[in-house]
């Protein structure tokens, strides 16, 4: 359990959010993310994911934890830390099947947003 709690203490440059909101093209909207991260964050991650195959809070905090450990050992599958967390929390090594599980689909859908060294 030890082990466990000091994993956690590694989420301080990490925020989660969740929000209900429509995708009318997903090129678009990823667009638009890299534009706000390049404004407010530039070395920082924004992840969004599909909250609908995600368990809850504990679920994404143990996926996120999980990644950045993966970097921080080399054991990485992805080049990407953001790709690591949708890896990590859809349970797969496959980048394919990982957007296939929590990927964003056109239309509303609920979305999770992990943030990463965004102030």
């Amino acid at each position: 359990m030890k082990e466990y709690n000091n994993e956690l203490a590694n989420l301080d440059n990490v925020e989660i959010l969740g929000f209900t909101g429509t995708i009318e093209s997903i090129p678009k909207t990823l667009e638009q993310i890299d534009n706000i991260r390049n404004s407010c964050c530039d070395v920082g991650i924004i992840q969004l994911m599909n909250a609908d195959a995600i368990a809850g809070m504990e679920h994404l905090q143990h996926g996120t934890i999980h990644a950045i450990n993966a970097f921080k050992r080399g054991e990485n599958l992805a080049n990407d830390l953001g790709i690591e967390v949708l890896l990590r929390t859809s349970g797969q090594r496959q980048i394919s099947k990982a957007f296939d599980i929590l990927g964003l689909k056109e239309g509303k859908m609920n979305i999770a947003v992990v943030l990463i060294d965004c102030p």
